[in-house]
């Protein structure tokens, strides 16, 4: 909204040239108000505000994106730690949101300014999304978003491509032709038809009804186009029924099309979204997924946002009768007929149920 002050003028109206029309009494100031509060921080990956972070908080991803109000329409300038970061101006609402990008971990301060006023500061903390890493298979430990994790990849020593730390907000996959996971009771070569994987489960389970909130940053690596029957890069998994997985993030084959899958109660394949066009390889999407599985009932809901723009939004029977449900992240592939090398790096990992 504008404000508007009037300004009586002192002085003979002529002076003024006579053949101009003169407004001489009243002189129209418009105000800009400046902009009025910081709400809160998000990792800029989620539309969910399950990840919203309050004055003083702790988040443990290190891309935000910073939300606040102000009058419609404003454009002021975003400083983040006292330095200018950017400009954005408000919505028709008075609604604003700025990605301040990837920030280092530890204590942060961002407000935001025009020729009005400054709005109070807000402060906030960054802690490292990964902590304690260990990339032994078969072995659970606790530090991705503060949950337990057990490394699935081949356990063959030497083999220390599977699963690296770049930093503390990033795992990076790697699957080659020869990598196959085992554990007692179980090998992907012989119980998985040569299938290639390299995982980090995560121990949280979910029943039937549960909100399940998962978002993150996929890039995937330079590389051939997945040749494999099919290649998932995040799926959440379950613990009764067979394939498809619940939901899961894939690469079409031979055409490097980002899809989303679904199962059916019985099992069935349900292609939720396929994209037009082949993925960017080197590009980073921002992926939010806001879940909750009803195997028996119409009550379930898989929901989907890829760099903020919503790609899925089901409802409907969706899961397996009996299971419980667990996240997966990482690359899981079938066989590779040429023998590729994919790889992957995921950032910013939050889980949150409801």
């Amino acid at each position: 909204m504008q404000r508007r002050d009037f300004i009586r003028l002192v002085g003979a109206a002529t002076a003024w040239p006579l053949n101009q029309i003169v407004e001489y009494r009243n002189l129209l100031i418009d105000y800009v108000a400046p902009p009025t509060a910081i709400t809160t921080v998000r990792t800029a990956s989620s539309q969910n505000t399950v990840f919203n972070t309050a004055a003083g908080g702790t988040t443990a991803s290190s891309h935000l994106n910073v939300f606040g109000t102000a009058n419609a329409g404003v454009t002021f300038s975003i400083y983040v730690d006292g330095a200018l970061s950017g400009t954005t101006t408000s919505d028709a609402s008075g609604n604003w949101v700025y990605d301040m990008g990837v920030l280092a971990d530890g204590s942060h301060a961002v407000y935001a300014a025009n020729g009005s006023g400054v709005s109070p500061t807000f402060n906030f903390t960054i802690a490292p999304n990964i902590t304690n890493f260990d990339a032994t298979a078969n072995v659970h430990w606790t530090g991705v978003d503060g949950e337990d994790v057990q490394p699935q990849h081949d356990p063959t020593a030497g083999k220390t491509w599977c699963v690296t730390n770049p930093d503390t907000h990033t795992l990076r996959y790697e699957v080659r032709a020869s990598d196959y996971w085992s554990t007692t009771g179980w090998s992907d070569l012989t119980n998985d038809a040569g299938a290639n994987r390299s995982e980090f489960e995560f121990a949280p389970r979910y029943s039937d009804g549960t909100q399940i909130y998962v978002t993150y940053e996929l890039t995937v690596l330079t590389g051939p186009i997945v040749d494999s029957s099919f290649c998932d890069l995040g799926h959440l998994d379950s613990t009764a029924g067979s394939a498809p997985s619940p939901v899961q993030i894939v690469l079409q084959q031979n055409t490097d099309k980002m899809q989303i899958t679904l199962q059916s109660p019985s099992n069935n394949f349900i292609l939720a979204y396929q994209d037009a066009n082949p993925i960017t390889r080197g590009r980073t999407y921002k992926l939010d997924l806001q879940m909750k599985m009803d195997s028996v009932g119409t009550n379930g809901l898989v929901r989907v946002w890829r760099d903020g723009v919503q790609i899925v939004n089901y409802s409907g029977q969706v899961g397996s009768p009996g299971a419980t449900y667990y996240w997966k992240s990482g690359i899981y592939r079938s066989s590779s007929p040429a023998g590729q090398t994919q790889a992957a790096t995921i950032r910013n990992v939050l889980i949150a149920s409801a």
